[in-house]
């Protein structure tokens, strides 16, 4: 089963499960309007599938600013708060920098350094 959250400007956020685990892949910029589609989607799809486990890959997105990450710490809180163990994984380092340098609240997502690894 695969969930494919598009927005209008080409990026999207499809949601695979894989053996019981939602794996969701960022393809192209999480603006706002891509975030609230993938919240709506991946809220949607917990219950629904009775997964409790998710997978956050951003391993595509090559830059990454303070909103945007704290609307994906918005979307894990919610997740989390419905039972989901969610890990993000494959941020690179130049976002990791930057998020450090803006003093963004990292300390609270558990990170994979690669889709694999979470």
């Amino acid at each position: 089963m695969v969930v494919d959250v598009n927005s209008a400007v080409g990026a999207s956020v499809p949601i695979a499960l894989v053996r019981g685990v939602a794996v969701a892949t960022t393809q192209g910029e999480l603006n706002p309007e891509t975030a609230d589609r993938f919240r709506k989607e991946l809220l949607d799809l917990l219950p629904k599938t009775r997964t409790t486990s998710v997978v956050i890959d951003l391993s595509s997105l090559e830059f990454m600013d303070g909103l945007e990450f704290e609307a994906l710490l918005g979307i894990v809180r919610m997740a989390e708060l419905m039972g989901a163990n969610v890990v993000v994984s494959g941020i690179q380092p130049a976002i990791a920098a930057a998020l450090v340098e803006l003093d963004v609240d990292v300390d609270t997502v558990r990170t994979a350094l690669t889709l694999d690894h979470a």
